[in-house]
């Protein structure tokens, strides 16, 4: 089974934070088909065959709003932890943990009513581990590490985490026009599709086509849209909410705004060409 976590849906109010979730939920089903979605108060889980674990891990890990997955082993929770020492001792192995190396527990109760807090936790599966393998605790720079997650009565073991891109629900902000500018095009895009934007692509030049490319790599529900019209006339005809340029220029950008009728967006306006290559390889990975 599959754990997905996401960060910054619960910022929002009960009723915003449901129907974000909801939406995830179903971009997770499209994403990953003939797997089982089932939507958790504190994670999404989903469950799918075995031997597709890793693969499902790495499509849900590119879905936008996902802030990380992982691949876990599921035990019951029960005081004597048991079954969560056994999972993992496994969970331990299995990351090549043996006598020489070095390790550390890390767990998170998300829900309260289990009797041993966090850190006793830590003290019991860690000692249990120790005595099993021989290796050395080591909290600052460990080997191996594992992480266990306690809520609904159950623990969920996991030793890795798959990052994800963050953000809000592919379609819970609208449909937004992408202007194809040039090689910055992709990267202002991927960072409006973070916002939860829908993308429809306005070009000049059919080779302006390919600048979009990076972004089929990730989990779009519906395939990019491209129009070779004027962009007032395709933001008239699909509605658009707003218009997304890849300039770094304040004063393109304020001609932009007073261009169009809708708002303009400009994600790439005050980032440095330092972080604009770190968010770069974030979307060729």
């Amino acid at each position: 089974m599959i754990i997905v976590r996401h960060g910054e849906i619960y910022t929002k109010s009960d009723y915003v934070r449901h129907q974000m979730i909801s939406r995830l939920s179903n971009n997770l089903r499209k994403a990953l088909p003939g797997c089982r979605v089932v939507s958790r108060k504190w994670r999404i889980e989903v469950h799918c065959p075995k031997r597709l674990e890793k693969l499902c891990e790495q499509k849900a890990a590119r879905v936008f709003g996902v802030a990380s997955t992982s691949a876990v082993r599921v035990v019951r929770a029960t005081s004597l932890l048991h079954a969560i020492k056994t999972a993992a001792l496994l969970n331990a192995s299995k990351s090549g943990l043996k006598k020489g190396m070095s390790f550390a527990v890390r767990t998170k109760r998300l829900t309260k009513e289990f009797p041993k807090d966090s850190m006793a936790i830590n003290r019991e599966v860690g000692e249990f581990i120790r005595r099993r393998t021989g290796a050395a605790v080591d909290l600052e720079h460990p080997d191996v590490q594992v992480f266990i997650e306690v809520y609904g009565g159950k623990a969920y073991v996991f030793s890795k985490q798959e990052a994800g891109p963050g953000g809000l629900p592919l379609g819970s902000a609208g449909r937004m026009l992408l202007l194809l500018e040039d090689d910055n095009t992709a990267l202002a895009g991927w960072l409006m599709l973070k916002r939860g934007a829908k993308l429809i692509c306005a070009f000049k030049r059919k080779e302006q086509k390919g600048q979009a490319a990076p972004l089929r790599g990730w989990a779009i529900p519906a395939p990019l849209l491209f129009f070779k019209r004027p962009e007032e006339e395709v933001i008239r005809w699909k509605k658009c909410l707003g218009v997304i340029t890849s300039t770094r220029s304040p004063r393109k950008f304020a001609d932009m705004c007073k261009r169009f009728e809708v708002p303009a967006y400009a994600p790439l306006i005050g980032l440095s060409d330092k972080r604009l290559r770190e968010l770069r390889q974030k979307l060729l990975k």
